[in-house]
């Protein structure tokens, strides 16, 4: 059986099957938003350090919460999987990003590299999307 539409003659409804009767979802996508380095604090910087031990495409958790270092209303907490804060998503691209969460979109973020600018800090690469269902 392929993928069908079914069309109500009678109603304002519309049903989707597909194979073996699950629903196809053929829009699924992720969608490129940003990439770039996080911002930082001297407060944070143990984490980063354990970022250079984090594997190329590991993903990333994302986080609405006020950052304590700079006054932003759309603040992005950047953390590792198991809850180490490394950062904060960049004022300039913060505001769309957080509009987008705030609106229920799914935003996932993922590891992209670690660059060292100093002996004692490390810049944070990471790549964020939009994944639509």
């Amino acid at each position: 059986m392929a993928n069908e539409m079914i069309v109500a003659e009678e109603g304002n409804w519309l049903a989707i099957r597909g194979e073996g009767g699950a629903v196809p979802l053929p829009f699924r996508q992720k969608i490129f938003l940003w990439r770039g380095s996080i911002a930082s604090s001297s407060a944070m910087k143990e984490a980063r350090k354990g970022m250079v031990k984090v594997r190329k495409g590991a993903s990333l958790v994302l986080r609405r919460e006020k950052n304590p270092f700079f006054p932003d209303e759309s603040a992005i907490l950047v953390l590792t999987e198991k809850g180490e804060e490394i950062g904060f998503v960049p004022h300039r691209v913060s505001p769309i990003l957080a509009r987008l969460m705030d609106a229920g979109k799914r935003l996932v973020a993922e590891f992209k590299r670690t660059d060292r600018i100093a002996e004692a800090w490390l810049d944070v690469v990471v790549s964020i999307s939009m994944e639509e269902i």
